[in-house]
């Protein structure tokens, strides 16, 4: 069932002004590019780094 811009915004606006409800259900084309969140190449090392760390003590123990 296709939506207007305007039916779209109509409960955007709807979704906003209700306080104790945020989440707002919509469905995107297929094709459509998803936007990644940014990442920081020193936070990703860190985060090998630590399951580096984790297997190694599985493996050996503490």
């Amino acid at each position: 069932m296709p939506q207007t811009v305007a039916d779209i915004l109509v409960g955007v606006i709807e979704q906003i002004g209700h306080r104790l409800q945020q989440i707002a259900d919509c469905v995107v084309a297929a094709d459509e590019m998803p936007n990644f969140p940014h990442l920081e190449l020193d936070k990703i090392g860190h985060f090998a780094m630590a399951k580096i760390k984790e297997a190694v003590l599985a493996v050996t123990g503490p």
